[in-house]
């Protein structure tokens, strides 16, 4: 041993000399530095820098000091002659005065001052956050001032609400003021975009000056229009903001307005003769109302030319190119359309005579606006368009007052369109990879040509060659299709039956709708990823199908095809217009009517320079940022930021589902139990009601943690050999199965701390079982990589593959049993699940199936309930799961190693994600000395998990320029190999906070569906040890972990809830089986050590290692959105120079976080909530985006 650490030592030297003495310092620092190399007492040498002015030595080792201390000391060395002798010393500035003349003024740098002047910026210039990282503002700022350092988008974001809270409380103290008369307006309507109905309240007041004033005081959104709701929406604002003197509140003239007034009316006292002059209606409404009475003979009209005039203005490109056709037309005029707004009567006079006026351009618009479209593919319409130009023609031609004009119409046709043999390939490839069309609409388009071209022909000879047409055309592309299958090697994929196809005719083109009525199914069995595709019936067709977001969905399903409908729709069948839509975009931009338009010199220059830079790679997007530590280019934030609370699930139903419960005044735990069933529902692979798992609670009121362990648990005729016939039957079938746990788990934490009745969180998962739910991308892949095992089960076959074919992205998926399941539980309680109908159906269909479940296994559950294991680390209190849990204290342990190097920076770079690779290893090989603590003692394993001593001793271990085999690090137990998981962070408006991880371990669980119930089993007596498994480590099985009835498995699942100065600045979890604590270890390192924004924080790159095989797993995946996260390539190099041997891995845990940044008012006390010794401050909740969740918030 000593030899082999007298090697390590020299390996280090030589090392480091290596690194001290090669490649370019970059750091300005050494301009001011000469490098010295001194020796040191353990005889190696390091780096230091001497100061050039006053020849001070300072430690400038790569390894351990880096170059700060050398830039600290270059602003601070007295003898730099250029130094700023004093920090507060002014400079003169000239000042323009408002006469025009100019004065001298004194000027220093004030960050304070900056700091309000850049919120100012970006809120009256109503700038995006992300503008200040554009690297051309930070390049400007930097020439003005190179002291300012320009925050994230997300401090200026933090710092807005921060603003809002500190203007907030002096609004409050004004409106709460009895002797205040406030005015309140307010309006609602619903979002276009995004069908959610808003609600505005704005109070208008007169201050001690007689300055009249007008303030926004509540923009939120509400659940309906009804009028109770309003009414209640409007009341919670008033005592919200603490008004005793509301006068009037003015509203449009609606019936709902009046039900809403009725309620505040009787809830409000002391208003002026009991509120009848309460509610004061809209003039310019009624006025709009007499003015539409006197149009509405001419409704018709007047809405066609809203509607054209609508359609024109909510599109820049359509703008310019009714401005174009106004051109063609020779209107010689600077007017435009005008818009109208429903309650201006004026603005609608206004549109009728500017659109008389441009009448003429509407024709010659309407002529352009089909085939110039670049905004979507057009190419696969190409065909129908033309043959449907055929039809008219036809049809024109029979009536005597068109006949000339026909006549020269169709010989144009004839010379362009009609040899139909001569038409571009790519033309009929782009309606084969139209899901909607395919081969049978080319079938109907070729009878079609060909009766019109040979009329002698008979139907059948017509059909004969049309069928023959289509195999050319086919074949022609099955040529392309392998040379695009050599060029990328993407495989073929496997037989897809087919669907029955839906006849849903909702388009204006007559030739295409001729053909919807004709059907075209057309299925056969296959091998050929081609063929497959065209085999497969048409898609449903509607008018609002995107072709592109089909493509996107089933790119899994068919990625050659898929790469060839990437290439090939976007072709364009027409040339104009001459520049594409982002060019346009530049000449085009939509300008707010009362700016100057800008020379077209300066336009032309402005564009000039941009192509300049955006060809020169200086492109200041910041959609492929490089983080630290590796390449990510996230589109989408998957962030929410809140002051109320927020939800953070791996499904935005749930999300969405847990924050309409605290919405309803519900505690963090109500929306636990609606969130866990929903996941349950629509993440049925990782997670439900047939599984188990983890819960911390942290109760605002009494600052006390609770753990809430509802594992499942070995059935009371499990036996420590029970799997040695058959090791197989572990982990599939129902011989797998560990008595559920999650029904009682939910119920006894709703029973502590519920305030919504049990039965109506229930109501949302019931109705997403029972009416349908949308595959997701996540689950669709799961069903896909799983589709053996579903069609195994008549259970799972019946729900996730009906008819023998498999749910994809974007099906709707019924489980009608688990609905029926969900209300009898919702109306009877747990009972029905242990001790009743739900219960002995459940035991019946895993009995009939070769399991061992028994009544008495589900009356006697017991739900674990202990306070929260506790560990003090780095700083921050962490509150997780006792054992059988290995994750609060796996992660505590990895913690504590890193926090012994007694350096900030320990954890940070490549070296500190070597040094965490290196305790996890540690880790792994001492977890497995755990086990349930109720069966085996497991006390001495605990605390030296815990002790900051024995972190140390690891930590000496631990060398930073080697690793080692598994062997170093002591393994004596076989590890595990727990898969699938859920899990989900709640925080809510009292600051109490969840973290919940559910698991029904391998994806399906066991492979087995109860038919009765819909309840898939779970196969958690995998996660157990048995003493006749050979493992691939050659190590023997854990006996801690043995098999005993009632006893539960060993987990790696990690909810965890953290805590600063006792007060909550975290919860985090994520789900992934064995790679769950390197992922919330690196996701904690990355938000609360290293200061990374918690977006960031959970999307960057991360490492797994399980101790064996000795291999580090590195993520390079992109997930289902596009985005793509890879590990650098100078992490990887600096890993392998270690000794570590690196694997990609194409997927990786998930991880949902929450942070709270607890604000500070002027005083420098933080802000308390309701008189309470809680702290409350900005709430940020990440999904991960690896699988597409989305988090929400009030």
């Amino acid at each position: 041993m000593l030899t082999n650490e007298k090697e390590q030592i020299a390996k280090r030297k030589q090392v480091t000399k290596k690194k001290q003495t090669s490649g370019k310092e970059t750091s300005s620092c050494w301009d001011s530095f000469d490098k010295v190399m001194i020796k040191e007492d353990d005889g190696m040498e390091r780096r230091y820098g001497k100061c050039q002015w006053c020849e001070r030595l300072l430690k400038a080792d790569v390894e351990r000091n880096g170059t700060s201390s050398l830039l600290k000391h270059v602003d601070r060395c007295q003898k730099n002659p250029n130094k700023l002798q004093d920090p507060t010393q002014t400079k003169l500035n000239l000042k323009k005065e408002s006469n025009g003349d100019t004065s001298v003024k004194t000027w220093k740098h004030d960050d304070a001052r900056i700091k309000k002047a850049l919120l100012n910026l970006f809120v009256v210039g109503e700038l995006p956050f992300k503008f200040v990282e554009n690297e051309a503002f930070v390049e400007y700022t930097n020439a003005l001032n190179a002291k300012v350092m320009l925050p994230s988008r997300h401090t200026i974001s933090r710092n807005v609400s921060k603003f809002y809270i500190e203007e907030r409380t002096k609004m409050l103290q004004f409106l709460s003021n009895p002797k205040t008369a406030i005015h309140l307006t307010t309006d609602t309507w619903t979002s276009s975009c995004q069908r959610t109905t808003y609600m505005v309240v704005t109070t208008h007041f007169i201050d001690e000056n007689w300055m009249m004033h007008k303030r926004i005081i509540n923009f939120r959104e509400i659940d309906s229009h009804k009028g109770e709701d309003m009414g209640r929406e409007l009341l919670d604002c008033i005592r919200g903001w603490g008004m005793k003197n509301v006068m009037t509140i003015t509203l449009d003239n609606a019936a709902t307005n009046d039900k809403a007034m009725d309620f505040l009316v009787k809830k409000l006292p002391n208003l002026y003769e009991g509120g009848k002059h309460f509610q004061v209606r809209c003039m310019t409404h009624i006025l709009n109302l007499i003015v539409n009475d006197g149009l509405k003979y001419q409704n018709y009209h007047v809405e066609c030319i809203q509607k054209a005039v609508r359609y024109i203005r909510l599109s820049p490109q359509r703008i310019n190119k009714f401005k174009k056709a106004m051109k063609d037309c020779g209107l010689q005029t600077k007017k435009f359309l005008c818009g109208d707004t429903p309650t201006r009567w004026n603005s609608t006079f206004k549109l009728l005579k500017s659109a008389y006026e441009l009448r003429e351009a509407f024709t010659e618009f309407g002529i352009r606006e089909l085939v110039s479209a670049t905004s979507k593919p057009l190419v696969n319409l190409f065909i129908r368009e033309v043959l449907d130009v055929d039809i008219h023609l036809r049809k024109w031609s029979t009536k005597p007052m068109f006949l000339d004009m026909v006549k020269d119409m169709r010989t144009k046709y004839e010379k362009y369109w009609g040899a139909y043999n001569k038409m571009n390939d790519f033309m009929y490839f782009a309606v084969l990879l139209d899901p909607t069309t395919k081969s049978p609409f080319l079938l109907h388009a070729f009878k079609k040509m060909i009766g019109y071209m040979e009329p002698s022909l008979t139907p059948a000879s017509i059909d004969i060659k049309a069928r023959q047409m289509v195999r050319e055309v086919e074949n022609r592309m099955e040529n392309l299709f392998m040379t695009y299958l050599e060029r990328f090697d993407s495989g073929g994929s496997s037989q897809q039956e087919a669907s029955q196809i839906a006849i849903d005719v909702d388009d204006d083109n007559d030739f295409f709708g001729d053909f919807l009525c004709t059907g075209g199914s057309n299925s056969d069995p296959t091998d050929n990823e081609l063929r497959t595709y065209l085999k497969e019936n048409i898609v449903n067709y509607k008018k609002d199908f995107s072709i592109l977001g089909w493509w996107r969905v089933n790119a899994i399903r068919f990625p050659t095809i898929a790469r060839m409908a990437k290439e090939m729709i976007a072709e364009q069948s027409t040339k104009a217009p001459f520049l594409s839509q982002e060019e346009e975009e530049y000449y085009n931009n939509n300008r707010k009517k009362w700016r100057t338009p800008l020379r077209y010199i300066i336009i032309m220059s402005i564009i000039a320079v941009i192509f300049i830079i955006l060809t020169l790679g200086g492109s200041s997007s910041s959609s492929s940022s490089l983080l630290d530590g590796g390449k990510r280019r996230i589109q989408n934030s998957d962030t929410v930021e809140s002051m109320g609370a927020v939800v953070a699930a791996d499904d935005a139903r749930c999300s969405e589902i847990g924050a309409s419960v605290l919405r309803a005044g519900g505690h963090a735990v109500d929306a636990s139990v609606a969130v866990a069933l929903c996941v349950g529902v629509v993440n049925p692979m990782a997670s439900g009601i047939g599984g188990g798992g983890f819960m911390v609670v942290r109760s605002a009121e009494t600052s006390q943690t609770l753990a809430f362990d509802f594992r499942e648990t070995a059935p009371l005729a499990a036996s420590e050999n029970m799997y040695e016939k058959d090791l197989n039957s572990k982990y599939f079938g129902a011989l797998s199965m560990g008595v559920p746990g999650e029904i009682a788990g939910l119920y006894t934490a709703w029973s502590k701390y519920g305030r919504l009745p049990w039965k109506t969180l229930f109501n949302p998962a019931i109705k997403l079982a029972k009416d349908g739910f949308l595959v997701a991308p996540y689950l669709a892949n799961s069903i896909s990589s799983f589709a053996s095992t579903i069609k195994k089960d008549p259970g799972l076959q019946q729900v996730y593959a009906p008819k023998g074919k498999v749910l994809e992205a974007g099906d709707i998926c019924y489980n009608p049993k688990l609905g029926l399941t969900l209300e009898i539980i919702a109306n009877e309680g747990p009972e029905a699940f242990y001790g009743g109908v739900i219960g002995e159906k459940l035991v019946k269909d895993v009995q009939d199936v070769g399991g061992i479940l028994t009544m008495e296994d589900l009356r006697n559950y017991q739900v674990e309930v202990t306070d929260a294991l506790e560990a003090d680390t780095m700083g921050y209190t962490v509150l997780g799961m006792p054992a059988p849990s290995s994750g609060t204290l796996g992660i505590t342990l990895v913690l504590n190693i890193l926090q012994s190097y007694e350096n900030s920076n320990a954890a940070k770079g490549s070296l500190g994600l070597h040094r965490l690779i290196e305790s996890l290893k540690h880790m792994f090989a001492i977890r497995m000395d755990l086990g349930d603590p109720n069966f085996v003692d497991i006390s001495k394993t605990v605390a030296k998990m815990l002790s900051p001593a024995f972190a140390k001793s690891i930590q000496k271990r631990i060398f930073d320029n080697t690793t080692f085999p598994p062997t170093y690090y002591m393994p004596k137990w076989s590890q595990l190999l727990d898969h699938g998981t859920s899990h989900f962070c709640i925080v809510d408006a009292d600051r109490n906070a969840i973290s919940m991880t559910t698991t029904v371990n391998y994806p399906f669980g066991g492979g087995v569906l109860s038919s009765s119930t819909g309840i898939v089993l779970n196969n958690e007596m995998g996660d157990f040890s048995v003493p006749t498994e050979i493992s691939p480590d050659s190590l023997p099985p854990s006996p801690f972990n043995f098999i005993e009835p009632n006893k539960r498995p060993l987990s790696s699942m990690t909810p965890i809830i953290i805590l600063k100065d006792d007060q909550l600045v975290g919860v985090i979890g994520g789900s992934g089986g064995m790679e769950i604590i390197p992922a919330v270890a690196q996701v904690f390192i990355n938000g609360f050590i290293l200061g990374m924004d918690p977006s960031t924080a959970v999307q960057s790159p991360r490492v797994y290692h399980k101790l064996i095989p000795n291999v580090v797993k590195y993520e390079n995946l992109t997930v289902i959105d596009g985005d793509h996260i890879e590990l650098s390539d100078d992490r990887r190099r600096f890993l392998e120079e270690r000794g570590h041997v690196l694997e990609p891995k194409a997927s990786g845990a998930i991880c949902q976080l929450i942070v709270q940044t607890l604000t500070k008012v002027k005083d420098n006390r933080k802000v308390k909530y309701e008189h309470r010794n809680v702290l409350r401050g900005m709430l940020t909740a990440v999904s991960d985006p690896r699988k597409n969740g989305r988090p929400a918030a009030l």
